[in-house]
């Protein structure tokens, strides 16, 4: 008898708390949930934004290392190599 009075106990009781806390629960999940969306966002602009610096500074510096061969005399663009190379070769064969 005593389990069929603790179960007319428990049926009568107030289930309010729970479904305030399985509402909560829900609120919580789907916050958490839009705070990684945008955190996801967020790193996908910064490795887009990160990239493209890169990219600047790589020719930027490749530009400034033109420059400085071309002052010192040493820069050759690759179809002044092969220019040189096929008049080397022109020559040698007449020799």
């Amino acid at each position: 008898m005593a389990s069929h009075d603790q179960t007319d106990h428990h049926a009568g009781e107030d289930k309010g708390p729970r479904v305030k806390a399985a509402v909560n629960t829900e609120a919580a999940k789907e916050k958490a949930q839009t705070a990684k969306d945008h955190a996801i966002e967020g790193k996908e602009k910064t490795a887009g934004f990160l990239q493209q610096t890169g990219e600047k500074a790589t020719n930027a510096t490749r530009g400034a290392a033109e420059a400085v061969k071309s002052t010192l005399g040493i820069g050759h663009d690759d179809k002044d190599k092969e220019t040189n190379a096929a008049e080397r070769d022109a020559g040698a064969t007449k020799e």
